[in-house]
């Protein structure tokens, strides 16, 4: 069982401000999704969990506050239709990224290269996931519509380019990983992975054999 609240956290801003989020509680632990709100801690009723009336935006926040609680809610039902015991961990990435959208978990995917200083891999990586965006034409694009047919486009793409068949294969591993990982992480349902066996298979070329 899932439970919902707005809450206040501790930590003020720069301002003295301090911000509004949703608290997910699932199995005893939490998560926790910044709603972007800054407001008083005067005007934060902790026992309600809604923003008091001497806040000029009140009814604003609190509208607010109560739709991401719907909207969250609503999300955890889908998820467990069909899916058991999904952490707070995947359940908070399913609802950050709500729209599933492959350039988000591409994006911190990136981030994390870097975060671990992998920059080698980075330097490799990045040109490989901003080539596919240049190709789809789009800042968004949900993983479902990732399909074999749209992937075989973008390899004739890449060979349309004059890139060699060891460098596509790069490019297409990068967005297996990336799609690996949104799996794992509960975003996408494994129903829709456009790689594997009877379907989109990535093949090696082989090494030339120097006689």
């Amino acid at each position: 069982m899932s439970t919902i609240s707005g809450i206040l956290r501790k930590k003020a801003n720069k301002k003295g401000q301090y911000p509004i989020y949703l608290r997910i509680t699932k199995d005893r632990k939490s998560t926790f999704i910044n709603l972007e709100q800054y407001i008083n801690k005067s005007d934060w009723d902790e026992k309600a969990k809604r923003v008091r009336k001497s806040h000029p935006n009140s009814v604003r926040l609190n509208n607010l506050i109560s739709k991401r609680i719907s909207e969250a809610g609503a999300k955890i039902i889908d998820m467990d239709i069909g899916v058991h015991n999904q952490d707070v961990k995947s359940i908070r990435k399913k609802l950050i990224n709500s729209d599933n959208d492959f350039f988000t978990v591409a994006d911190n995917y990136l981030n994390n290269l870097e975060r671990l200083e992998k920059y080698t891999q980075l330097n490799s990586d990045k040109p490989r996931v901003n080539s596919f965006r240049f190709f789809l034409k789009c800042e968004k694009f949900s993983l479902e519509q990732i399909t074999v047919p749209l992937l075989k486009s973008f390899q004739t793409y890449l060979i349309e380019k004059k890139l060699s068949q060891r460098t596509i294969t790069n490019y297409l591993i990068i967005i297996r990983t990336i799609y690996n990982s949104a799996i794992r992480d509960g975003i996408v349902d494994a129903k829709h992975y456009p790689f594997g066996r009877n379907k989109m298979q990535i093949k090696f070329p082989e090494l030339k054999k120097w006689v």
